[in-house]
């Protein structure tokens, strides 16, 4: 009878991955759920739990090897080696754009205080002074992000029991002022959903064949321009009415897990261009055949299905920038519309409709465009169209391109 080869790292039903590394016991080694940094459960995801059986196995190992003793009591943790720790611990679970922009942070502290300077020497008095200075030379929301990307390092070292104070916490630092999101009036919005049409009918007049459609989506769902781009045709039901965004092995969505992945109703409103589209291109769901990756659109381990707006070769369309501008001049409208614009013109003609005969709940309008917080709906999508109407639907009304017209 041949003997059960043993693995270290296995699949728990309804739990996770875990390892075992009672091997180590020694050193505190045990049975162990596979989280990421900040999640209080095992990751599903088999990539990442091997990433961080591998971080957990060094760490044990180095454990050993000085005797019992964390490597941070042998040799003074500095600025820069503790850099690439917390980086390293955020790819895990952030996206690769993310994590560059926290790599270009922490750069400049390094730059400013040198390699060698010593975490537990760093004060709030130096952490000030820097903040002070950046702030004559660079913009606000740049020197708060700076800041931001420090604190977090410090969170990092004081939760792993490595340093006793994050310095940053006791600074005031500076507030962004946010400026009131860019939107569409209703009528504008139906101007350009038709101005696309327009486009998508002329072979000679776009760079995209279907831009139609994704404006379309864009303002009649909100969803951010990578999670439109990502969903896949099995996500769109006519028949329940409903469309879905949640990660797949194309992309994972911006946000917690829990707010990025949700439903929304697929509204009546010019149902019908994306049930045509999807007849036109014959979108059916199967087994993508591609493979490419790039750095900004990071997928999972999950197999990859046929992508409802996919680029030429069947992968992510990776911008949209060129067909929306000529869409925007084809429907004379004179605003400066980004994909983003759709999205928060979403969210400001959501906030004006009716729910079962009463004003629609912020908390509804915040699940559908997936935020985990109510604060982003009172700031930025809290305004109000200049066309007012309260329905039970989405809509953009061709009754408020004859009124916008007539009044210009």
């Amino acid at each position: 009878m041949s003997k059960r080869k043993q693995t270290r790292l296995y699949w728990r039903e309804g739990r996770g991955w875990y390892a075992d590394l009672r091997s180590f016991a020694d050193v505190g080694g045990k049975r162990e759920a596979m989280k990421p940094e900040g999640s209080r459960g095992a990751t599903d995801d088999e990539d990442m739990a091997n990433r961080i059986y591998l971080d957990r196995k060094d760490e044990l190992m180095e454990l050993r090897e000085n005797g019992g003793e964390p490597p941070e009591a042998v040799r003074e943790l500095t600025l820069d080696s503790y850099r690439l720790r917390f980086l390293d611990s955020k790819a895990l679970t952030r996206r690769i754009r993310t994590v560059e922009r926290y790599d270009t942070a922490l750069r400049k502290f390094v730059v400013e205080w040198g390699e060698d300077m010593p975490l537990s020497a760093i004060t709030p008095e130096m952490c000030e002074e820097y903040m002070t200075r950046r702030l004559r030379v660079a913009a606000v929301q740049t020197v708060f992000h700076e800041m931001h990307a420090l604190s977090g390092l410090f969170v990092m070292a004081v939760k792993r029991r490595r340093l006793d104070f994050n310095p940053v916490s006791v600074l005031d630092l500076p507030i962004v002022e946010r400026e009131e999101a860019e939107f569409l009036e209703s009528g504008e919005a139906a101007r350009l959903i038709e101005a696309a049409q327009r486009l998508d009918a002329n072979p000679h007049s776009r760079a995209c064949p279907f831009v139609g459609p994704i404006i379309a989506t864009g303002l009649l769902f909100g969803g951010r321009f990578g999670a439109v781009a990502s969903l896949e045709v099995r996500d769109i039901d006519f028949d329940r009415g409903l469309i879905r965004y949640r990660p797949n092995g194309w992309y994972r969505l911006k946000g917690k897990r829990r707010a990025a992945e949700r439903t929304v109703q697929l509204w009546p409103d010019r149902r019908d261009i994306l049930a045509k589209y999807v007849e036109r291109y014959n979108r059916r769901d199967e087994l993508s055949t591609n493979t490419r990756r790039t750095t900004r659109y990071e997928g999972t381990s999950e197999p990859r299905r046929t992508l409802l707006f996919p680029s030429e070769d069947g992968g992510m369309l990776r911008d949209l920038r060129g067909s929306i501008e000529k869409a925007v001049q084809a429907a004379g409208i004179e605003k400066r519309v980004t994909f983003h614009t759709l999205r928060h013109t979403y969210g400001a003609t959501r906030m004006q409709t009716l729910d079962n005969g009463a004003p629609v709940s912020p908390f509804t309008v915040m699940k559908e465009l997936g935020h985990s917080s109510l604060k982003m709906i009172e700031e930025v999508y809290g305004h109000l169209q200049d066309q007012r109407h309260r329905s039970d639907v989405v809509e953009y009304r061709e009754a408020d391109i004859l009124s916008i017209k007539v009044a210009g």
